[in-house]
């Protein structure tokens, strides 16, 4: 029997040109972050989009009452931030490293950018 649909891994990278990733590695900034550290926090402005080269991400809710709430764990090739991705001003969630990462970070003007040039990453990202 195959595996479903949804367990198969991708990158937001998938069908495009090296050229694209590139472009995009152009007007991203390298950040390396440690296992536990917040990449960001609820609250946080929602003006950037992160890219995870390497590692795994947790992003979860934290309720004022103390429950946490796990929403996914990024993967590599994962794009996350998805309060950047849809216009929110601020983050609702927190992103954390679960072990060494490497992320690329990018403002939502330039993720914005990247998308009409390049439809394909949109269709990826969805």
């Amino acid at each position: 029997m195959d595996d479903p649909w949804y367990w198969d891994r991708a990158n937001w990278f998938d069908g495009t040109q090296p050229a694209v990733r590139s472009a995009f590695l152009d007007l991203a900034e390298r950040r390396d972050y440690r296992r536990g550290t917040h990449i960001f926090r609820a609250t946080d402005p929602a003006n950037r989009i992160f890219f995870l080269e390497r590692g795994m991400v947790k992003i979860y809710h934290l309720a004022p009452q103390g429950a946490l709430t796990i929403f996914w764990f990024c993967a590599p090739g994962d794009i996350f931030g998805a309060g950047g991705i849809a216009g929110s001003l601020e983050q609702s969630v927190y992103g954390q490293a679960v072990e060494q990462s490497v992320v690329y970070v990018i403002s939502r003007d330039d993720f914005e950018r990247l998308l009409h040039a390049h439809p394909q990453l949109g269709v990826n990202a969805l």
